[in-house]
């Protein structure tokens, strides 16, 4: 785990408790449709942050282990499992591309917005087709930039401002790439257009104030085509929202 992430979320994992987006989003509905699960299923969530993704599963199946390597968002998640009434979820604090876990122990392997923190995206699928039984589900939420070589560059820079443990978010066509490279069958890809107000956007900053201020002195010296490219809304002379994209992926483990 590194410094960043841990420092980040370990001061912010309340913000991610209370996020009505992480908690309720779009993507996550998605990704509950499309995922097959069954009351016999057992899954992990990996990098299960406050376990919003978690606990919204755990309905569904025999047992969810959540897995994250942050011990605040653990104690965060624990707490909102206790006062939900889900019993039936297990927190373990372990690495995404190093869980400890048994081999081949699950039907259900998931990861939600978290995988443009990892520091080796190829470490953690091929964690994911250890921990599966054969046959089993891969589903993977996670942001894409642009195609526009300056609207990704400007968004990845928003990213790290609200966000330092931010690492790179993959396209679309990388995520098809690495996870056939990984042995995986593509099932279901689908990208969510969200729009996102800066504030909302700025919200899980340590200092959202500051984030804010950073970001905007970013946006200030972007080019009118460039902020088109992402959907910017500008309401008097000051940009206030912009679409968010985000793939939701579930492929089948050969």
């Amino acid at each position: 785990m590194s410094a960043k992430i841990n420092n980040h979320f370990g001061r912010t994992a309340a913000k991610y408790t209370a996020s009505e987006s992480h908690a309720r989003g779009a993507d996550l509905t998605t990704l509950l449709e499309r995922l097959p699960l069954c009351q016999t299923d057992i899954v992990v969530d990996i990098a299960t942050g406050t376990g919003h993704t978690a606990l919204a599963v755990a309905p569904c199946v025999a047992r969810v282990v959540g897995v994250d390597s942050v011990s605040a968002m653990i104690r965060e998640a624990r707490i909102l499992a206790r006062d939900r009434g889900i019993a039936n979820v297990t927190w373990v604090r372990s690495d995404a591309a190093s869980t400890g876990l048994a081999s081949a122990s699950f039907d259900v392997v998931t990861c939600r917005r978290a995988a443009h923190h990892f520091a080796d995206v190829t470490a953690f699928l091929a964690e994911s087709r250890r921990l599966l039984r054969r046959g089993g589900t891969l589903g993977i939420v996670d942001q894409i930039p642009p195609e526009n070589g300056a609207a990704a560059e400007l968004t990845e820079g928003m990213e790290k401002l609200h966000d330092p443990s931010h690492g790179c978010a993959l396209s679309a066509s990388e995520w098809a790439r690495i996870v056939e490279a990984a042995e995986f069958e593509t099932r279901f890809s689908h990208v969510i257009e969200d729009r996102v107000s800066l504030e909302q956007f700025v919200s899980t900053a340590r200092d959202p104030a500051v984030a804010r201020s950073q970001v905007d002195r970013q946006l200030d010296r972007a080019t009118s085509s460039v902020l088109n490219d992402i959907g910017f809304v500008v309401c008097e002379n000051r940009v206030r929202s912009f679409i968010k994209r985000r793939l939701v992926l579930v492929a089948r483990r050969r």
